[in-house]
């Protein structure tokens, strides 16, 4: 049980404290709740959840990939925005939030574990009106290097 409150959380996206919803049990017991990787990840989520970019970029490490079940090669770092634009638009016109909105993803069941260096996330996502689905991502040096997602069918 102890285990299960130490990696287990719900992220809370809107006002969410720098924690990202991780409850004082957890980050008074683990060093992990104030390291680079776990503000890395909390910054990425944030972007994603509110759909902006701003927010995302400054913690992606140079070498970052994103890949999504059905996308047919790895988006790169310098391809990641025009990609991202292009993503707000296909969620606004398949039913999700509209371009402009910042509510964007919601996350649930997010389980982050530390192997070596690296942290990694595991969670369920939902952009509402549009997608569910889950993704890992990891984290190591303080930036995003990867995540993949893959959406529900």
């Amino acid at each position: 049980q102890e285990l299960q409150t130490l990696l287990t959380f719900n992220k809370v996206v809107d006002d969410q404290p720098e924690s990202s919803g991780i409850n004082a049990e957890y980050m008074g017991s683990n060093k992990m709740g104030t390291e680079p990787n776990t503000a890395a990840l909390d910054q990425y989520a944030r972007g994603w959840g509110r759909g902006d970019t701003s927010i995302i970029y400054p913690s992606l490490d140079t070498s970052f990939t994103f890949i999504m079940t059905g996308m047919e090669e790895p988006v790169k770092l310098d391809k990641f925005q025009q990609f991202f634009v292009q993503f707000r638009k296909d969620v606004e016109a398949g039913g999700g939030p509209g371009v402009e909105s910042d509510v964007f993803m919601k996350f649930t069941n997010v389980i982050r574990r530390q192997v070596g260096a690296t942290l990694v996330e595991a969670a369920k996502f939902e952009v509402p009106g549009f997608a569910t689905g889950c993704y890992l991502a990891a984290a190591c040096g303080g930036k995003v290097l990867w995540e993949e997602a893959a959406p529900d069918s």
